[in-house]
């Protein structure tokens, strides 16, 4: 929830109202309620990597429903029902440029996490760990056999007041 309310703190500032819906999701606010983002999150022993996400604009929704998968599988059969609870902030208000949102999300989250921003390319070091995260978490280990996944997939989105969790397929080895 801390990562969305840094994302709704930024949107509200650029003018788009919206508000936190349990369990992650970022709704646009109004009589037509859409989700417009969500935040994810791994917990490890040493740490946690969390991420939060805004659609900018729904430019190709086959596209990413190739990429969004529940359980390895992509999410296409539900591509009538996802088309009409996804928000993009651009639909919003097409004024609001990709860079005032991430201006002001630097902002927010230099705020709130007493820090500051600072853009330069990663270390050898930093690469190094980078890539074994990437070859680790790559592995297909991770979406195959697995009933429950602590940090892969989409299942979640805001229907009708209520989250549904979406888990259209069940693989069985």
């Amino acid at each position: 929830r801390s990562f969305c309310d840094i994302i709704i703190d930024t949107l509200s500032e650029l003018g788009v109202l919206t508000s936190f819906h349990e369990p992650d999701n970022i709704i646009i606010n109004g009589a037509n309620q859409k989700t417009l983002g969500n935040s994810g999150q791994i917990l490890r022993r040493n740490g946690l990597i969390a991420h939060g996400s805004t659609r900018y604009r729904l430019i190709d929704l086959d596209k990413m429903l190739d990429v969004l998968k529940v359980n390895g599988h992509k999410l296409r059969v539900y591509k009538n029902e996802i088309k009409e609870i996804l928000a993009d902030v651009y639909s919003y208000n097409p004024s609001i440029k990709k860079d005032d949102i991430k201006e002001t999300f630097i902002s927010k989250f230099s705020e709130r996490y007493k820090g500051r921003f600072i853009h330069e390319d990663l270390t050898s070091e930093e690469y190094s760990k980078l890539r074994s995260f990437i070859n680790e978490e790559s592995k297909e280990e991770w979406i195959i056999g697995k009933n429950i996944y602590p940090s892969k997939g989409v299942c979640y989105f805001f229907l009708n007041s209520k989250n549904k969790q979406l888990t259209p397929y069940t693989i069985n080895k």
